[in-house]
């Protein structure tokens, strides 16, 4: 039964006993009812009608299955129910907080400076608080850095003073706040903080499926979102009298261009279908192709008011308002140096033409020129000056040319001995969300500068020209914040080698640097604190500090911690993603001791492949033994399987499925001398596993563990060796080739 139809069926004879207790209406959750007592077919124990105030007084003979209702003055408590801080906390660990409108991460955000865009906050203000406003949804879109995330943050404010902000959601592709599945947890989890009575329906949907928030985006959507306000709207209550606003702010910088569009039609399908749902939304983004296309279609179409942030005359009067504003603030913070007629008009005239109604252009300006660790601002506006007369013969086509110019005249103070670290630390905090968006990674800037080798004052030395593009914490919060980048174009530049020349991050250059610092990080945590793991290798590294960190502090202990579980976990898949050889990382890898590393399942056969490939002239990977050392491992692991030979891996190992019937046991060796070790793979139709040994041998509990998991998955012991003629041996190798991983 849909979700219409139980609360028509429900709750429509119950509208007017509502409306009488409205002046005295507390909202409670009434849980579900206890399975042992209301089956299919059954009423209560005894049969008799539900006694007491409230929906179903004097009401019997039906049955309902998990109903949630709001009631007046009670609440039933069933013990399957948690606490309102309990449904937060199971939705944390699927949120992105920092992505929310008054987040310490965003301070301090983006606002529209007093006195401009004046039309667009009427427009939004009027239609918030309009009665009748023509659609439940805005797309305000315009180019890079016209002040659309400004506009989201100054609305969301003022939303939240009227007590109508439901919820927001800020994307930013450089600062990973792009997930988008953790964009339905997070706009529940405001909800939830927001609307009491919402938490107590999310609540008892939460605890009939624990796995919901693991569900597909349009499951999730109609059980947090779409019926929850349904079920609060049929019954009037009173916090959604007036819909409630959410934002969702920078779409085109969510991740993949497919959930862009997803998060679009599943709020248009919600407005074509439930056209009154006290929800109203804003979406900002950029003009992209796919997000034009899905919110101009005839066949599934968007009923929304369309907003253009154009660059026109009110946009650049704006801009000419906020730098005039914005050099009086300079002013008074350096008044003892700069003169009472600085600057001058023709000045401002001079960077108010160049930023040609762009805020992003007018912002960098500002910053760079206020930068307090020059305190110079006169000179610092000498430079923009003399950098903006230089380019005007190269005459910009277009703002957002004049905004790459802008970045390379900043760029190009970095002195050339330390552009490299510079590089290197804006290519980590570019590349690794793209690699990995959905998993932590370093948590704060010095860690970062201890993973990648650099001291305290050289990580200062290389950043400090950049604060008027990324923020960059003090030393005394480095141990706890990241860097951020203030705006998505600066990535944008970085990423393009045709705007950025000598100053383009290749994110290829980038992965290798990462797979190197981490091959460098976990040689020594194995070498000094892993060695006698055995089986149960230390995953939390509760261990001493690694050697050799260049920026220590009193949090050492954890950083050193966060340093080596980062190698570990990262170092093999990270490797796996280098597509071109590197000489360097093969090096590294040829000296690495193998003998004591943690095996990740799935990562550890993608990086023997891409070993073998990048490396198959050598023999640091391979399927034949070259020495003593090499024999005696092979002896070990056949003393496991039982004295049966296990047949030489064939690479690239494949993932495809292993036939029904059919299982496939293939060994290589990895690494050189004492520093080898020996890895196979066992798999069956069903199951898999992979195992390691080195010159010591397997201890009893691995060889205890490992037959134990032959015996449960049903390994035939005699299925490779049956005899069988030369043909069926040929066939029998062609499918070992095939599916052998």
């Amino acid at each position: 039964m849909s979700i219409d139809t139980l609360v028509e069926s429900f709750f429509g004879r119950f509208k007017r006993t509502r409306q009488k207790a409205e002046a005295e209406e507390h909202t409670l959750l009434e849980p579900p009812y206890d399975r042992g007592r209301y089956q299919a077919g059954q009423t209560g124990s005894s049969g008799n009608a539900i006694q007491g105030p409230g929906f179903f007084n004097h009401a019997h003979g039906f049955t309902i299955h998990q109903p949630t209702m709001i009631e007046n003055r009670y609440q039933i408590v069933n013990d399957m129910l948690s606490s309102g801080k309990t449904v937060l906390e199971h939705l944390t660990p699927h949120t992105i907080l920092d992505a929310v409108m008054d987040s310490y991460a965003r301070n301090p955000p983006p606002r529209c400076h007093p006195g401009t865009r004046l039309r667009i906050s009427s427009t939004l203000e009027k239609w918030v608080c309009g009665s009748k406003r023509q659609s439940s949804l805005i797309w305000l879109h315009g180019p890079a850095g016209t002040g659309k995330s400004a506009i989201a943050q100054t609305f969301a404010e003022y939303c939240s003073d009227l007590g109508r902000l439901g919820a927001t959601f800020f994307f930013s592709r450089p600062n990973n706040y792009n997930n988008p599945e953790c964009v339905i947890p997070t706009l529940a989890y405001q909800l939830a903080v927001f609307l009491p009575e919402y938490k107590a329906l999310i609540t008892d949907q939460l605890v009939n499926d624990p796995q919901l928030l693991q569900r597909a985006p349009r499951a999730q959507f109609k059980r947090l979102i779409t019926g929850p306000f349904t079920i609060m709207q049929v019954q009037e209550h009173w916090s959604v009298r007036e819909p409630i606003v959410i934002i969702l702010d920078g779409l085109d910088e969510c991740e993949g261009e497919e959930a862009q569009c997803e998060i679009v039609n599943m709020i248009a399908e919600v407005i074509r279908l439930k056209k009154d749902l006290p929800i109203i939304w804003l979406i900002t983004s950029r003009p992209e192709p796919h997000l034009k296309y899905v919110f101009s279609r005839t066949d599934f179409p968007v009923y929304c008011s369309r907003e253009e942030l154009a660059i026109d005359a009110a946009s650049r009067e704006d801009v000419d308002m906020y730098l005039r504003d914005g050099f009086a603030t300079i002013k008074a913070r350096f008044w003892d140096v700069t003169p009472a007629d600085w600057p001058s008009e023709v000045q401002i005239v001079a960077i108010s033409r160049a930023a040609y109604g762009l805020f992003i252009f007018a912002s960098v300006v500002l910053k760079y020129i206020g930068d307090s660790t020059y305190a110079d601002p006169m000179a610092r506006l000498d430079n923009i000056l003399a950098f903006l007369r230089r380019t005007s013969g190269d005459s910009a086509k277009s703002p957002l040319e004049a905004l790459d110019f802008l970045y390379a005249q900043i760029l190009n103070e970095i002195a050339d001995n330390i552009l490299p670290i510079t590089k290197r630390i804006l290519s980590y905090y570019i590349r690794i969300p793209k690699l990995y968006p959905t998993e932590p990674y370093l948590s704060s800037a010095q860690a970062l500068c201890n993973f990648l080798n650099v001291d305290q004052s050289t990580f200062y030395r290389s950043l400090r020209r950049l604060h008027s593009v990324i923020e960059i914490p003090a030393p005394e919060n480095a141990s706890e914040c990241q860097l951020r980048f203030f705006h998505a174009s600066f990535e944008d530049y970085l990423l393009d080698i045709n705007r950025s020349g000598k100053f383009f991050i290749d994110q290829e250059v980038a992965t290798a640097e990462i797979a190197k610092s981490c091959l460098y990080w976990y040689k020594p945590d194995l070498a000094l604190f892993h060695c006698d793991d055995g089986l149960k290798f230390n995953r939390s590294h509760e261990h001493g500090n690694l050697p050799g960190l260049k920026w220590v502090s009193p949090e050492n202990k954890e950083i050193s911690r966060e340093v080596a579980t980062f190698s570990e976990v990262f170092c093999w898949r990270t490797c796996s993603f280098v597509k071109k050889r590197d000489p360097e990382l093969l090096a590294q890898i040829h000296e690495f001791d193998f003998r004591h590393i943690k095996l990740h399942v799935f990562d550890w056969p993608r990086f023997a492949s891409w070993l073998w490939k990048q490396d198959s002239s050598t023999s640091i990977i391979r399927t034949e033994p070259r020495d003593e050392t090499d024999l005696e491992l092979i002896a070990h692991m056949e003393s496991m399987t039982g004295g049966q030979p296990v047949l030489p891996a064939i690479f690239p190992l494949e993932s495809d499925p292993v036939a029904e019937n059919c299982q496939i046991r293939g060994y290589f060796l990895v690494g050189y001398g004492p520093k080898t070790s020996l890895f196979w793979l066992s798999r069956t139709y069903r199951y898999g596993r992979i195992e390691m040994i080195n010159c010591e041998g397997p201890s009893e509990e691995q060889v205890r563990e490992y037959k134990e998991w032959l015996t449960e998955v049903g390994w035939d012991d005699s299925y490779e060796y049956k005899e069988m003629d030369k043909s069926k041996q040929d066939e029998e190798g062609e499918n070992e080739q095939s599916t052998t991983t």
